[in-house]
């Protein structure tokens, strides 16, 4: 399954001997520019509706130790982080896209969000965050394909 990402250009942490992106919600790599208005948007009144936690997801039921949490298409990505482009890029963060064995990922019931094992996911691209149009018209309607960019 084609998996769409926010991870860290440079940060990572490491599982079954493999570096990986943290993402944008990273508890140790806290930073004020970013995460205290991105959580208060995203963990606000209502925020269950529209960015749901994995654990409140009935689909989901959490994270695992072993997940991580991504999208299933671009748009559910933009979507979920529409506002915040720019400061994630500013901070360091970008699209990552790969491709994850189906039975590697578990799909929550809203907004496009799954969680997935970075250890079996082989990186197809990443990009810079916003997206220009040229960019974007690389991924077909349905945000599934997309050219190796790093």
């Amino acid at each position: 399954m084609r998996v769409f990402r926010v991870g860290h250009r440079e940060k990572t942490f490491t599982i079954a001997d493999k570096p990986f992106p943290i993402g944008p919600y990273n508890r140790d790599d806290y930073n004020a520019d970013l995460n205290t208005d991105m959580i208060r948007a995203h963990g606000g009144w209502g925020s269950h509706k529209h960015h749901p936690t994995p654990a409140a997801d009935p689909y989901l039921n959490g994270v695992y130790s072993w997940e991580v949490c991504g999208f299933s298409s671009l748009g559910a990505l933009l979507d979920w982080f529409e506002t915040f482009l720019q400061t994630l890029d500013r901070n360091g963060y970008a699209l990552w896209v790969y491709d994850v064995p189906d039975e590697d990922v578990r799909v929550g019931m809203r907004c496009g969000q799954l969680v997935f094992e970075p250890e079996s996911a082989v990186k197809v691209s990443m990009s810079r965050l916003p997206l220009d149009p040229e960019q974007l018209a690389l991924f077909d309607a349905e945000g599934t394909s997309s050219p190796d960019q790093g």
